[in-house]
């Protein structure tokens, strides 16, 4: 699980591109295709340095007119799914 003081960082070999507001990404180690909304793409940016999950929110709410709560939710939400697809790198030490 995902904590605050976890460290994440986007794996390097994916292929991305943006069109209009979003992001579609290829990881062509697995031939699969992901498309991120406006939101997902920042976040992508964001993971291109290592960062913890608290920093990335943090962020986020600078940027977006979102609740502090749903922020979070969401942003811990798409960083487990981008785990699951084997695109991010996890250091639960911190």
């Amino acid at each position: 699980m995902l904590t605050g003081n976890t460290t994440v960082q986007r794996v390097s070999h994916t292929i991305d591109a943006e069109f209009q507001d979003s992001l579609i990404m290829l990881d062509p180690v697995r031939g699969k295709y992901l498309a991120l909304n406006a939101v997902g793409r920042r976040i992508w940016q964001l993971l291109e340095e290592p960062t913890t999950v608290d920093r990335l929110s943090a962020t986020l709410l600078m940027e977006f007119d979102v609740p502090p709560t749903t922020c979070l939710d969401e942003t811990r939400q798409l960083l487990e799914r981008l785990s699951a697809l084997e695109l991010l790198q996890i250091d639960s030490h911190g």
